[in-house]
């Protein structure tokens, strides 16, 4: 939906928005992992002019404002802003799903993988912003370790040793699921306009 990415500012050859496929460079397979996909273009991030690098997968529609989020993350000071939205788990991601315990001063003590649980609870958007120096550590020790799960390998286990804050979206959100959410949620915000 972003088009050319125009009316975004994205259209320009220096910084904006980047998508990498799930390959990097010819004889790569395909990605079992985010960390791996990520290995797969570690030359590409270290060549950015950037210092902070957002995360975003493409299973999410929302109209976030990334301005304020990149905002709130430097104002906290923390290592790794991660978005969610309180919400019950749909049966589509019952088994797809990362959960975080949120407490009141922001910080995220702790990540649950697949949780089951009916009740509301903090669902992870599947982005978040990272210093790049950071992304590139985590990526490269990770992958070195034979990880694969940005979210299970890595932070779920360094909650509490770094900085994690979370951002709460309180706008609308689908969550692609399938070939009949992508149409779903495509109806529905065409309706909502």
């Amino acid at each position: 939906h972003l088009g050319a990415g125009r009316e975004y500012d994205l259209a320009r050859k220096i910084g904006g928005l980047k998508v990498f496929p799930p390959f990097g460079e010819t004889g790569v397979q395909v990605y079992t992992g985010k960390l791996q996909a990520l290995s797969n273009v570690v030359g590409y991030i270290e060549k950015t002019g950037c210092d902070t690098v957002i995360l975003a997968d493409s299973g999410i529609v929302s109209s976030i404002d990334y301005k304020d989020v990149l905002k709130k993350h430097a104002q906290s000071g923390a290592d790794i802003t991660a978005l969610y939205k309180k919400e019950t788990i749909d049966s589509a991601s019952k088994t797809d799903n990362v959960v975080f315990e949120v407490g009141e001063d922001g910080v995220i003590s702790k990540v649950y993988i697949n949780d089951d649980t009916q009740e509301v609870v903090c669902n992870s958007m599947w982005a978040y912003v990272i210093s790049k120096e950071l992304l590139l550590k985590l990526v490269k020790e990770g992958v070195k370790q034979g990880l694969t799960n940005f979210e299970r390998d890595v932070l779920q286990q360094i909650v509490g040793e770094i900085k994690v804050v979370g951002y709460e979206y309180t706008g609308v959100l689908k969550r692609i699921t399938s070939l009949k959410a992508y149409f779903d949620a495509n109806l529905d915000l065409i309706n909502r306009e």
